[in-house]
């Protein structure tokens, strides 16, 4: 005969072993849901990991290229243009020698256009150059020639539009000597550890305050520690005759990599 203790007693058996069926599977299940979410959060703060591996924008470790290298912050061309200077002055040689300032913190492409007008506000030819990669808070100069202006023109309009580079300017790591024995000749020397793609230089020709004439020239591929050497002729009028000059200055309007 059976007692009431031995009646609970199996009762409470077969509780434990009904729960010991469902108990275990439910452990497994959470343990696997929890897996599950560590792997994905894994993954996703790995997909999320920002890359800095030229953030800093240098050629090795201590190097730090140019400070007027292409920054994180974008400006608008709006914004850009507030902080752009320009004038022009028509020199003997014939040029019309435009000086531009980019007083921005950052590298800029400038493109220039020139419209020429005659007396009666007829348009007779539009001229214009572009540079890219001009330095923060730096001057340079473009000269339209005077066999490119149209015949008979008697005023133009200078336009100069901007827009922040994507290219690396390295005006503030090259040197420049210059030397005059009639001609000038100027040397532009890459302290970087880089090639520098271009350089361009400019030279303004002077007679007291008045603008004589304009020269410029382009080199490519200098390699680190090398210089890119220009000679640039002294001015002379449409009849090929020698103007004389008592001063110039020399622009590095841009030395950049694209």
């Amino acid at each position: 005969m059976i007692n009431n203790d031995d009646k609970i007693n199996e009762i409470e058996e077969n509780q434990k072993a009904d729960k010991s069926k469902w108990i275990y599977p439910v452990i497994v299940i959470v343990l696997i849901a929890v897996i599950i979410v560590l792997v994905i959060v894994l993954i996703s703060t790995k997909k999320e990991k920002p890359n800095n591996s030229t953030g800093n924008n240098s050629s090795n470790g201590s190097n730090v290229v140019t400070g007027t290298n292409v920054s994180d912050k974008k400006y608008s061309s709006a914004e850009l243009e507030k902080n752009i200077t320009s004038n022009a002055v028509l020199a003997k040689d014939g040029t019309l020698v435009v000086f531009i300032t980019n007083k921005n913190n950052v590298p800029v492409d400038v493109e220039l256009e020139v419209e020429f007008y005659d007396a009666n506000g007829n348009i007779l030819g539009i001229e214009g150059d572009y540079l890219d990669a001009v330095g923060s808070h730096t001057d340079i100069v473009f000269g339209i020639r005077d066999f490119t202006m149209p015949n008979n023109w008697d005023n133009y309009k200078l336009f100069v539009d901007v827009e922040q580079s994507d290219y690396t300017n390295y005006n503030d790591k090259v040197s420049v000597t210059h030397n005059t024995n009639d001609d000038v000749i100027v040397q532009v020397t890459n302290n970087t550890e880089e090639e520098i793609d271009e350089i361009n230089v400019a030279v303004v020709f002077y007679s007291g305050d008045t603008v004589v004439g304009y020269r410029d020239d382009l080199e490519y591929h200098t390699k680190p520690g090398r210089s890119a050497n220009f000679e640039f002729t002294r001015p002379y009028d449409s009849h090929n005759n020698d103007l004389n000059y008592d001063s110039y200055k020399v622009y590095v309007n841009s030395a950049s990599n694209y």
